[in-house]
């Protein structure tokens, strides 16, 4: 008597993977035992092609007449598509005011960029590789992934992430009959740069505005730091200040907050009607050696319109006019920093395998944060091939065997040979490391 044994029939989880992605294929319809085309028995096999692949099985049976072959069940072609890497994101700012708009810009994508504010998907024009972000308080994050015409997916890029502020108003006060001007100063959250010392950076944004009735010239705002700090026992350790400016201000280089209190080159700032601008800067402090833990701020600003001289002190907050009397220079009220609001804890020792990388480097000689540091290699024995990119996505730094000492100079690029210092701003990473990981995220050069 012939004992008959059908041909199984085989079908697959997917038919399309990216990468190293894993697909199951599975046999049923055969009494006997499974042998697949890859050598594998059994009635599934778990597979990681390489490249695309095609997958038949066979079934055997044992009769008293012997094995009986059933025959080659039907084929499936797993088709293999690349790997993508996830964009790396950057943007010219990351504090902005509410209703403002921003340029984000998705680099090391070959196919198609996909946009997503928080975790919803953004309906844009496929393939854009920059989106104008308006930001709110309540949606912030912005994240992307790149996708192949195959159908292959990257990850989810790192978010990032805007600090949203309900800034001033630009519009004209209502009773506004002559030229008038408005400052506002907030604190920001500071970072601790030191683990065995109470050293921070404090971040300081303050917005002029031009609430009068004729365009402004000549704008200056003076900000003494020395009042804020060292006369309560703290010192300040920066010895040159970083300006940052919208347009229409000009930053002063030398601002020290001392000797030098001018914030801004007074010839080359102006204030048309009804438009404001944000200062913002960022101080290094060190609290180790006080006992105050509030410390008061405040700026003045000093501007001309035709002959007519205009100021103001500073108010606390974002609000030009926060009584609602229609008089903005009546409002001055320093702004605190409150140093008990400070999460303060020495710095944990890092887990086997875990790194850590620095968020800033200021390399100006003073000792401090000199160089970009990536801690945990040597503790893990690994090693690390970075790679730097400025804002427009262009690389500006590379390193095959990264030894944590990048100064924020360029050895890549059109300067390529010369080891010249790169402008203040901020800067994107990308770090392969030996065990496989890849890390991408900011860096600024603040000097």
């Amino acid at each position: 008597v012939g004992v008959q044994t059908n041909a199984p029939v085989i079908t697959s989880s997917a038919l399309s993977i990216c990468g190293k992605d894993s697909v199951k294929i599975t046999a049923t319809g055969c009494v006997g035992n499974i042998t697949w085309s890859n050598g594998a028995k059994g009635n599934s096999i778990q597979v990681v092609p390489a490249a695309t692949t095609t997958y038949f099985a066979t079934c055997e049976s044992s009769t008293p007449c012997g094995i009986v072959n059933g025959g080659k069940s039907n084929q499936i072609t797993i088709t293999v598509g690349s790997k993508l890497t996830a964009p790396l994101l950057s943007c010219n700012k990351q504090n902005i005011c509410l209703g403002d708009s921003a340029l984000i810009t998705a680099v090391g994508c070959a196919g198609t960029v996909k946009w997503y504010e928080g975790n919803s998907p953004l309906s844009l024009s496929k393939g854009g590789k920059t989106l104008m972000a308006k930001p709110t308080i309540a949606a912030y994050g912005y994240s992307a992934t790149c996708e192949a015409a195959g159908g292959c997916t990257s990850e989810k890029s790192l978010t990032f992430y805007f600090v949203v502020t309900k800034c001033a108003t630009n519009q004209v006060l209502t009773s506004a009959t002559k030229a008038s001007v408005a400052l506002c100063m907030i604190a920001g959250e500071a970072k601790r740069t030191d683990s065995t010392k109470q050293i921070y950076d404090v971040p300081y944004t303050i917005r002029a505005v031009n609430v009068g009735n004729g365009d402004l010239t000549n704008v200056q705002v003076s900000n003494d730091l020395m009042e804020t700090f060292s006369r309560n026992g703290a010192i300040i350790l920066s010895q040159k200040i970083t300006v940052k400016t919208d347009a229409g201000l000009a930053g002063n280089p030398n601002f020290d907050g001392n000797r030098n209190q001018s914030l801004l080159v007074d010839s080359l700032s102006k204030l048309p009607v009804g438009t404001g601008a944000n200062i913002e800067y960022l101080v290094s402090v060190d609290f180790s050696n006080t006992e105050a833990k509030t410390f008061f701020n405040s700026a003045l600003v000093k501007a001309k319109s035709g002959s007519v001289s205009v100021a103001d002190m500073s108010n606390d907050g974002m609000v030009v006019d926060p009584d609602g009397d229609q008089n903005p220079n009546n409002d001055s009220k320093p702004t605190p920093f409150y140093l008990n609001k400070v999460v303060v804890a020495p710095e944990p020792v890092l887990p086997k395998d875990s790194l850590e990388f620095m968020g800033g480097i200021s390399p100006n000689g003073d000792g401090q944060n000199e160089t970009w540091i990536i801690k945990g290699l040597k503790q893990n024995k690994l090693t690390a091939k970075v790679m730097i990119y400025n804002r427009w996505g262009s690389m500006v730094y590379l390193s095959d065997d990264y030894q944590n000492d990048w100064a924020g100079t360029n050895n890549h690029g059109i300067r390529f040979g010369n080891n010249e210092s790169l402008p203040d701003g901020t800067y994107f990473y990308v770090a392969e490391i030996s065990d496989g990981r890849r890390f991408a995220s900011f860096v600024v050069i603040a000097k």
